[in-house]
């Protein structure tokens, strides 16, 4: 070997101590140096030989011609053996090429310690918690992130989705996905259980999250990562109270809000000029069957008159009630009185075809309780209805019987109507609680007040009550219905003397004064021919202004007063708080009149001071608890 060049010593230098294997050769591949660990390696003679073949020459060749290193691999202990060879950048022209050998032992144990510290971090990646693993990525966003199992349960949130929700993580991992976010779209979907996310994923979704007595709107999407096995989802929820989407939703729900009180007050108006002229009809046949004792041919015929004006007066609740949905009114029932009405509404029918009709209330619990739990309006809309149909397809002879059975162990209302009719034809059996489906001739069935069959399974269905029944060709057709008892929204209020306290009412004598406001002049001559029968001093006021002028004339206040609600001019609560700011020392005993009777106008009636509330119109059952003592048999009750 001939002496190094200055440059070549001082590289040889450089590289005498390099941990990796290093070999400087000449242009001709002789070997001009090697570190001590290519020494140790005995690789440079392996070199030499490997140059002086043609591919030992194309790599000389190769590396020769440029700065960057060229890979390639000779023999080596009977192996390839890996190496590196490039041109040594020196400002001479002598050719200096540096070949860096891979060391075969030490690369083995680098793969050794990075495979096994690979594994470590696996294993140390599992072995953590979940929310470890995803806090550092999800607690850098601003949207709520939440990762959920297969059933719904958290296994992780992340800062933003605790804000959003208020509850903390722990408070979160104990309650399912479905207990916190509620989505009506996904909650139609599960009728019993919560339903698993992957039925509903991938899903974007409007919902809202209970926080406190508030509901915080949020927009939510679900995605899942694939895995069959154990499958995860990942939940992202953005807090819409200040996004403008929130904001026209908000506005748009005002509007409705706006137009379902403007259509609530419509139908108390139209509610109140329907049943006005039903209302006369209802009070001029009460007045001659009771007052003139009419009997006979005439007598008959005016209480048809009676029946028929109140079917369509019970009609037009009815459906009016139903539509209304939740927002109804619900009146407890009471089964004595629910046979009576049933009695009196159909019984003159039955006679006229010569049908036996006969009913039943088995409580076999009997006790002196409140009324039953169950809306009274209802079981008399359904059981009335069956038991016309029943009516309308049995022949002369035949019998149609009725039972109201109280059931406290299950909590519920049976009701059942049986008849010994034609039955009902096999190709409509299917079809009979569908609208407008009809039998006359062979092909009908209708309702005796008019509202259908239909009709009468809607309002079993709102009160989650159950209606079936059998039937056979000319042998006749038994209905069975169920009404459970309702939990709540049962409330003390309805038509007549369900509403008043007894405490509070008047007690009249002869020669007392009554004071009749209505802008019903018809109205108003009919009660006022109805109270001086009970020998009366009767006043009238065709509307608010007039009744406040005739009391303006009197000495004192009447000591009854009806006045109706609705008047064009003056109503009847601003009449009612102009008598009670201007005579506070005077008694006087003011019942007001509406056709149309919920709670809140209940409440405004009473609240503007009246001491009473009865609907229109005012049978002879409820004017005789402010007259005296009144026959059940006799009266004529809505």
């Amino acid at each position: 070997m001939s002496k190094p060049s200055p440059k070549l010593e001082a590289l040889s230098t450089f590289l005498a101590d390099e941990p990796f294997p290093y070999i400087l050769v000449d242009a001709n591949g002789s070997v001009l140096f090697e570190n001590r660990t290519a020494q140790r390696l005995g690789a440079a003679r392996h070199l030499e030989l490997y140059f002086g073949t043609p591919s030992g020459q194309t790599i000389l060749h190769d590396g020769a011609a440029q700065t960057t290193p060229v890979p390639f691999s000779f023999p080596l202990n009977g192996q390839d053996h890996k190496a590196t060879i490039r041109r040594a950048p020196l400002q001479d022209a002598s050719v200096i090429l540096v070949i860096r050998i891979a060391n075969v032992n030490r690369m083995a144990a680098l793969t050794r310690a990075t495979q096994a510290e690979t594994l470590a971090s696996l294993r140390s990646y599992e072995s953590v918690r979940s929310d470890h693993r995803f806090a550092a990525f999800f607690d850098m966003v601003t949207d709520g992130h939440a990762i959920v199992s297969q059933s719904g349960r958290f296994i992780h949130v992340n800062q933003a989705f605790t804000k959003i929700a208020k509850r903390s993580k722990n408070e979160l991992t104990d309650h399912n996905f479905f207990d916190v976010i509620y989505a009506p779209v996904v909650q139609l979907q599960a009728e019993e259980e919560y339903p698993e996310l992957s039925e509903i994923s991938p899903a974007t979704f409007d919902a809202e999250i209970l926080v406190g007595e508030t509901n915080v709107p949020v927009a939510v999407s679900i995605t899942s990562n694939g895995a069959t096995q154990f499958p995860e989802f990942f939940v992202i929820i953005r807090d819409l109270t200040n996004s403008r989407r929130y904001a026209e939703v908000k506005a748009l729900n005002a509007e409705l809000t706006l137009a379902n009180k403007s259509l609530d007050e419509f139908n108390r108006l139209m509610s109140h000029e329907m049943r006005a002229p039903l209302s006369r009809i209802v009070s001029a046949a009460e007045t001659l069957h009771r007052g003139e004792g009419l009997h006979g041919e005439t007598g008959r015929y005016i209480k048809i008159i009676d029946d028929a004006a109140r079917d369509a007066l019970l009609q037009y609740s009815s459906i009016h009630s139903l539509s209304r949905g939740g927002k109804r009114v619900l009146v407890p029932l009471e089964p004595k009185n629910l046979h009576h009405k049933i009695m009196r509404q159909h019984e003159l029918t039955a006679e006229q075809k010569g049908i036996t009709l006969y009913g039943e209330i088995v409580d076999p619990k009997r006790s002196e309780g409140p009324p039953l739990p169950v809306d009274a309006s209802d079981a008399f809309l359904i059981l009335s209805n069956l038991i016309s149909n029943a009516i309308k397809h049995t022949g002369e002879g035949g019998t149609v019987r009725f039972s109201i059975t109280v059931d406290r162990t299950h909590s519920m209302v049976k009701l059942e109507v049986a008849d010994t009719g034609s039955g009902i034809p096999e190709k409509l059996r299917d079809r009979i609680f569908d609208a407008f489906v009809t039998t006359q001739g062979g092909t009908d069935i209708q309702s005796g007040i008019g509202v259908g069959l239909s009709l009468v399974k809607r309002a079993i269905e709102n009160r989650n009550g159950k209606i079936q029944f059998i039937t056979e060709t000319a042998k006749g057709t038994h209905f069975f219905v169920e009404l459970p008892f309702e939990e709540n929204n049962i409330e003390d209020i309805g038509l007549g003397h369900e509403m008043q306290d007894h405490s509070k009412m008047v007690n009249l004598s002869p020669g007392d004064t009554v004071l009749l406001v209505d802008d019903d002049s018809v109205s108003l001559e009919l009660m006022a021919a109805r109270l001086r029968k009970h020998q009366l001093e009767v006043i009238t006021a065709t509307g608010g202004l007039r009744a406040v002028r005739a009391l303006k004339e009197m000495k004192s206040l009447p000591k009854l007063m009806f006045i109706d609600r609705n008047m064009p001019d003056l109503s009847g609560m601003d009449v009612v708080r102009t008598v009670r700011r201007r005579y506070p020392d005077q008694a006087c005993f003011i019942c007001g009149l509406t056709a149309y009777v919920d709670n809140a106008i209940v409440d405004d009636m009473i609240g503007a001071g009246m001491d009473a509330v009865e609907q229109k119109p005012l049978s002879a059952e409820n004017l005789g608890r402010y007259l005296g003592p009144v026959d059940i048999q006799e009266s004529q009750p809505v």
